[in-house]
C-alpha cells in the first residue's frame, strides 16, 4: 500500500508541475524564450500628417537581436503609400487617401523564427491638406503705376487663413461631380485638348470651363470658400509688394503665360515661380474665379480690415492671369473680371479656409 501510496504521490506532483508549467508559459513556451511581435496601438491621422508607429514592443530571446519588416496589408482603392523606413522599429506611414489602412510588423530572428502583429491606421480628412498657411498681418496691395483699377497703393490687414497650394484639378472636380455634389463643367474639352476633363491624363492639371458658382460651391462642399481679392493677392506677393509672385521681373521661366505653351499645364508647374508662401501659378496657368464683385475704383474706398469688396455688382473678379495672358495681366496686383455665369477655356479656381469655416 506505501508503494502505491508514494507512486500515487508522484503521478501527483507530475500533473501539478505540468499544469503549474502550463499556467506559467514555463520550458519552451516562455515569452523569453520565443518572438513576440507587438505592433503599437491602431492610430488616427489626418490626411497629409504623418503617422510613427511603434514596434518596440516587440521582444526576443536574451542576445537574440529583432530583425523587422513592415509591409502594407491593406488600403483603400486608389493608394500607393508606402512606409518610410520600414525595416526598423519606428518607421513613418503618410496615408495619401481616405480610409483605413492596415499595416503589418513581420519579426525575424537569425535562425528563421518569426512573429507577425498588425496595426490599423485610419485616415480622416483635413481640409488644411495640401494648402499654405497665410499669417495675420498687413500687406500693400495694389499699386501707383497708372493702372487704373489697382490704385491706390493701400495697406489692408487680413486674418490669418490657409489657401490652396494649387488650382483645383481636373481629378479633384470629377470627384466631386462622381458624387453628385457639383455640376460638371460646361464642356469637356480644353483650348486644344478635345478630352480634358474625361480623360485622367488630365487629372493633375487645372479644371476650367466652370462658372462662378460652379467653383463657390465646389468650395463649400469642403468647408472652404473662394478667396477674396485681398486674400489673393497677399498669398501672391506677401508682404514684398513683388510684381510677381518671384520678384519683380517677368520670367518665362516661371510661369505659363504669353502663349507659350499654348495651353494649360500640371497644376505644380514651375516651381522656380512660387510665391513666398510657396503657392504655385498664381501667375499665369488660369485666371482664377475669386469671391469679390468687381468694381473699378473699389481701392479708393476700401476697408482697411478684411475687405470683402463691394457689397453689390455683377461681374466677379478674376485674378492671376492665364496662359494667354501678357506680362501685366499676369502681375501680382492685376485685375480682370468676367460674367459669373460664364465659363471659360482660361479661368480655374482655388479654395480657402479661415477659422470658423
Amino acid at each position: 500500500m506505501s508503494m502505491i501510496k508514494n507512486y500515487r504521490n508522484t503521478v501527483l506532483l507530475i500533473m501539478l508541475s505540468a499544469l503549474f508549467c502550463l499556467l506559467s508559459a514555463c520550458s519552451d513556451s516562455s515569452s523569453g524564450d520565443k518572438l513576440v511581435a507587438n505592433a503599437g496601438e491602431d492610430l488616427e491621422v489626418s490626411l497629409g500628417d504623418t503617422a510613427t508607429l511603434d514596434g518596440s514592443g516587440s521582444s526576443a530571446p536574451e542576445g537574440v537581436t529583432l530583425i523587422y519588416a513592415w509591409t502594407v496589408d491593406s488600403a483603400p482603392d486608389g493608394s500607393s503609400a508606402t512606409l518610410t523606413n520600414a525595416d526598423t522599429s519606428s518607421p513613418s506611414f503618410a496615408p495619401d487617401i481616405l480610409g483605413e489602412f492596415v499595416i503589418r510588423l513581420t519579426v525575424s530572428d537569425d535562425t528563421d523564427r518569426t512573429a507577425v502583429a498588425t496595426v490599423n491606421i485610419t485616415a480622416e480628412d483635413n481640409k488644411y491638406y495640401k494648402m499654405r498657411y497665410v499669417k495675420v498681418g498687413s500687406f500693400y496691395m495694389g499699386s501707383d503705376d497708372g493702372i487704373s483699377d489697382v490704385g491706390p497703393l493701400h495697406l489692408v490687414t487680413l486674418d490669418a487663413f490657409h489657401i490652396d497650394t494649387n488650382e483645383v484639378t481636373v481629378g479633384e472636380y470629377r470627384k466631386c461631380v462622381e458624387e453628385k455634389s457639383c455640376r460638371p463643367p460646361y464642356k469637356n474639352s480644353s483650348l486644344t485638348v478635345e478630352h480634358y476633363f474625361d480623360n485622367t491624363a488630365y487629372d493633375d492639371y487645372p479644371v476650367v470651363n466652370v462658372t462662378y458658382e460652379d467653383a463657390k460651391n465646389y468650395c463649400d462642399k469642403w468647408g472652404k470658400s473662394l478667396p477674396t481679392e485681398a486674400m489673393w493677392e497677399k498669398a501672391a506677393r506677401g508682404e514684398t509688394r513683388y510684381y510677381y509672385p518671384w520678384g519683380n521681373e517677368p520670367d518665362d521661366g516661371k510661369a505659363n503665360y504669353n502663349n507659350k505653351k499654348t495651353d494649360t499645364l500640371k497644376v505644380d508647374s514651375y516651381y522656380q515661380g512660387v510665391s513666398v508662401y510657396g503657392i504655385y501659378n498664381m501667375s499665369g496657368n488660369v485666371s482664377e474665379w475669386v469671391a469679390d464683385y468687381y468694381q473699378k475704383d473699389f481701392y479708393t474706398s476700401a476697408p482697411a480690415t478684411n475687405p470683402i469688396g463691394p457689397y453689390m455688382g455683377y461681374f466677379r473678379v478674376i485674378r492671376g492671369g492665364n496662359f494667354t495672358s501678357d506680362i501685366f495681366a499676369v502681375q501680382t496686383v492685376a485685375r480682370d473680371s468676367f460674367p459669373p455665369e460664364s465659363a471659360s477655356d482660361f479661368i480655374g479656381f482655388r479654395c480657402v479656409a479661415v477659422s470658423g469655416e
